[in-house]
């Protein structure tokens, strides 16, 4: 298993992956859910000699980088939006 830069944000369940669940079995299921919360919390991506599971985790990869990206970006705008509304405090009760 190689590791990715973590994200400590939520896992987004779409609509999306329904078709991939719908062809597992529930404890192929209860795996691809323990993989995708590693992936998204640790970092880990899983081992290529996993089979079905790992051809599955591929498939719905990029949708979780997709929202850690889309999180990110929100997360920058947040904070620069704070960091603005701080200065904009700082200057007014300097004047």
């Amino acid at each position: 298993m190689t590791k990715r830069t973590k994200n400590n944000t939520g896992l987004i369940i779409r609509r999306e992956y329904k078709p991939m669940f719908d062809r597992l079995n529930d404890s192929e299921k209860g795996k691809l859910l323990t993989t995708l919360m590693e992936y998204q919390w640790d970092g880990v991506i899983p081992d290529e000699n996993s089979g079905k599971l790992f051809g599955t985790f591929l498939a719905m990869q990029p949708f979780i980088d997709e929202n850690n990206e889309k999180y990110a970006a929100k997360c920058e705008t947040n904070r620069r939006s704070a960091i603005s509304r701080h200065e904009n405090e700082r200057n007014s009760q300097q004047t």
